[in-house]
């Protein structure tokens, strides 16, 4: 079985250059896609799915510099591409629900939460999800990262993602955050890998009856999944401050719903009248 393993690499960012060693010590021929300054991920996400999309491979999977792999990672992916083929798959028990259907003695869950730190799909899954991420508003593609490019994905195609009971990954929380999540208390696998004595190499590990259980995503409810997704195929702006609603005004910078400037206005008339009423006490 082919698989490639490409990381990507905050190289401008505290502690990624001993994160990325690190992890190219346990995976060696890892391709490396680096970012040499601060970038959206509309610019290094999209990089990086075009390289997945680009490959020669039964299955491609992408990994992040502050983690710490499972040791033998490399012999548990193809165990699980056997056992399941080449879908889109998390490798990180991000979910809070995890540690009730681990203890239920479940292998897999099934979630509209895809995150970044170790995950995997066919070359042809990662164009395809390349080819949403083209097609959706900008207003909301550069005001999102790339788990959620991959939860509105398959809300799209109403096909939830699969997640690994255990996470094959940990987060080196050593290592700060990209993005400011370093007490997130979801950036750490709730099932880490060290907790499981099975045998993760063997194909019979992952193997499934029917259908996964499914957790709902705890921070991103299917209503507001199904109000993005209407408003992607009516071919709407997204409010670039909530991206929950359309937008009804666009400047050359910002587009804004109808709430959001309600919210605005209601904020700054507050602001007003608060120095209204200090300047008078002053007076």
């Amino acid at each position: 079985m082919n698989i490639k393993y490409v990381i990507a690499h905050a190289a401008w960012s505290k502690g990624r250059k001993q994160g990325l060693s690190r992890v190219l010590e346990m995976v060696p021929e890892a391709h490396v896609l680096s970012s040499r300054r601060p970038e959206h991920a509309s610019t290094w996400a999209t990089r990086l799915w075009d390289w997945c999309a680009e490959q020669d491979a039964d299955y491609v999977v992408t990994l992040n510099d502050d983690i710490l792999p499972h040791p033998k990672l490399q012999a548990i992916v193809p165990a699980i591409v056997e056992a399941v083929g080449p879908r889109l798959l998390s490798m990180f028990s991000h979910n809070p629900f995890a540690k009730t259907l681990r203890a239920a003695g479940h292998h897999f869950y099934k979630c509209y939460w895809l995150t970044g730190p170790i995950y995997g799909a066919s070359p042809r899954e990662f164009g395809a999800m390349r080819d949403w991420v083209d097609a959706a508003p900008r207003t909301l593609i550069r005001h999102i990262n790339e788990d959620n490019y991959g939860i509105h994905y398959a809300w799209d195609r109403q096909e939830p993602i699969w997640t690994t009971i255990p996470g094959l990954a940990t987060h080196d929380t050593d290592i700060p955050s990209t993005l400011g999540y370093d007490n997130h208390p979801n950036r750490n696998s709730h099932v880490p890998f060290a907790e499981c004595n099975a045998d993760l190499t063997e194909p019979s590990y992952w193997r499934i009856d029917g259908e996964p259980p499914y957790a709902p995503n705890p921070w991103m409810s299917d209503g507001a999944m199904a109000g993005i997704r209407r408003m992607i195929k009516g071919n709407l702006e997204v409010c670039e401050m909530c991206t929950l609603e359309p937008a009804i005004v666009k400047t050359s910078n910002v587009a804004l719903g109808q709430k959001c400037i309600d919210g605005c206005a209601k904020h700054l008339t507050d602001i007003r009248r608060a120095a209204a009423i200090k300047g008078g006490q002053r007076g």
